[in-house]
């Protein structure tokens, strides 16, 4: 009997790029082994050997995206006064999103059901909110945000407009009004964040 085959982290990764562009555009039902393996030009028995099926590429396809975005916001410095920080959390989310749109879709797109997911990799995008949560309260100890609401009210509240306006740039439902959403972005993530100021 032969060896197995070894298949290199170039497939590995070609695979999740293309399982990323397949799910983004036409939702995990999309997904299937074959049609993976002949968008990435390799083999079904490459998706099996590294994958184990299509669940496990859905969860290794999440995951990656989930890293990579979480890794954004992690790398953003907290030193500094809080507002400064999460003006700069906004941006790093947008770049992220603009970097990888096809994992922000994997992410926040819907197009992955948890159901389809492991539980744990299920609940790893949560791991993202917790660096803006952590201003929200910095910002609350030190007396320059509102202290009459909840940190998590005012920090999904923030989420919620970065989310909101980076979803718009991405989708084909931005108002053609709008032109270039970049130079609007940070006036109007400022204008919440002082909207929450004491």
């Amino acid at each position: 009997m032969g060896r197995p085959v070894k298949y290199d982290d170039a497939v590995k990764s070609r695979l999740l790029d293309e399982a990323a562009s397949i799910v983004s555009s036409g939702g995990a039902d999309a997904l299937s082994v074959r049609g993976l393996a002949a968008a990435a030009e390799t083999t079904t028995a490459a998706v099996y050997t590294l994958y184990g099926n299509r669940d496990g590429v859905l969860a290794a396809l999440y995951s990656r995206a989930v890293d990579h975005f979480a890794a954004s916001l992690e790398r953003v410095p907290t030193e500094g006064s809080p507002i400064d920080v999460i003006m700069q959390l906004g941006r790093a989310y947008r770049a992220a999103a603009l970097q990888d749109p096809h994992g922000y879709q994997v992410i926040f797109g819907g197009v992955v059901r948890a159901g389809e997911l492991p539980a744990d990799a299920a609940s790893r995008s949560q791991q993202a909110f917790g660096p803006v949560f952590a201003q929200v309260e910095r910002g609350q100890a030190a007396g320059v945000l509102r202290a009459d609401v909840s940190a998590a009210q005012i920090a999904v509240a923030l989420w919620a407009l970065v989310h909101g306006m980076v979803s718009l740039e991405l989708g084909p439902s931005l108002p053609p009004l709008a032109a270039d959403p970049g130079p609007g972005f940070d006036d109007a993530l400022g204008a919440v964040v002082r909207g929450w100021q004491r």
